[in-house]
Order: C-alpha cells, then sequence, then structure tokens
C-alpha cells in the first residue's frame, strides 16, 4: 500500500526554543533508506514508511529549513487567472446557496462577482455565507448591494483602538 500524507501549510509549522522541532522526523522520513524503518518515537514502533506519498503545501517556503526542501519536488502554483477565479467563486456560491434549497438564483450577477473580486476564496465562502443569509432574511432570492455591504463589514477584521487610562 502506497498512502498518501498531506501536511497542510508545512510554513506554519513552528519550533519553540527549548522543544523539538516539529519538521524534524521529515529528515528521516523522506529518506528511503531511513524511512524504511523508521521508529515513531510517540508510538514506540517501528514503521515501514517507505512507500508513502508525502504532499506538503506551503504558502511562503523561505521559513522551510534548506534540508527538508532539498529532499522536496518543489512546484510553484500561480495563482488563479481573473477567469479561474470567477469560476471558483459560482462554485463556492453553487456550494453556500446548496444550503438553502431551491431558495436562490442559479448564479450570482456579474455586480456580485466583481465585487468580490481580488479577494481571495476563504474570504468569499465567508463573505457569500454571509451575503446569502442577509438575502435571505429579507425573503430575497438573490443578492444586492447591500447583503454584500453588509457581509464584507462583517467579514471585515475590526481594528479597534482600545484606550486605556485612569480617572481620578
Amino acid at each position: 500500500a502506497s498512502p498518501i500524507i498531506v501536511l497542510d501549510e508545512l510554513d506554519k509549522a513552528f519550533h519553540i526554543r527549548g522543544e523539538a522541532d516539529p519538521l524534524a522526523p521529515l529528515h528521516a522520513l523522506l529518506e528511503p533508506e531511513n524511512s524504511s524503518a523508521f521508529r515513531d518515537e510517540y508510538l514506540e514502533l517501528p514503521l515501514a514508511c517507505d512507500a508513502v506519498i508525502w504532499i506538503f503545501t506551503a504558502n511562503d517556503i523561505a521559513g522551510i529549513a534548506p534540508s527538508i526542501l532539498d529532499r522536496l519536488l518543489v512546484l510553484d502554483i500561480d495563482p488563479p487567472t481573473q477567469s479561474q477565479m470567477r469560476q471558483v467563486q459560482a462554485s463556492l456560491y453553487r456550494d453556500v446557496a446548496s444550503a438553502y434549497g431551491e431558495w436562490f438564483e442559479a448564479s450570482l450577477a456579474p455586480a456580485i462577482t466583481d465585487r468580490l473580486s481580488g479577494i481571495s476564496p476563504r474570504q468569499v465562502k465567508r463573505i457569500l455565507d454571509l451575503a446569502c443569509a442577509s438575502a435571505a432574511s429579507q425573503s430575497r432570492r438573490h443578492l444586492i448591494d447591500a447583503d454584500m455591504d453588509a457581509a464584507l463589514r462583517l467579514s471585515s477584521p475590526a481594528v479597534k483602538s482600545v484606550r486605556i487610562g485612569f480617572v481620578s
């Protein structure tokens, strides 16, 4: 068997001073000679990991040790084109709208899609969730600018200035 193991966002693994490096076992696991008789320190079991297919994702490889990168085939993936992003938005809208059954129109209006331009897929999903909830609460079967305004306002991280002081 050749299991596939995906470690998402490898660049976000962090090493706490004085603690073991969480990526250190990869040095042995990614070398065929060592991975065939890898010993898991926690389970205290020998594991044959030489048939494992490893897939790692990262937003930035700058923080990943060169000794790990040297064992990998690094593929740069370009961000989606505007056309591809519109397809992603349409797919996310279908997923969000499906939670409401047949309530919402089958596709987004071009004006709404334009407002989602330049926003990451994760944020687009959150915005569409909020916008659909807004529209449904108003018994509308389609999204309008007011729904988007409310969703964008709610999904944007609010940076609030906290004042501290003393009253005498």
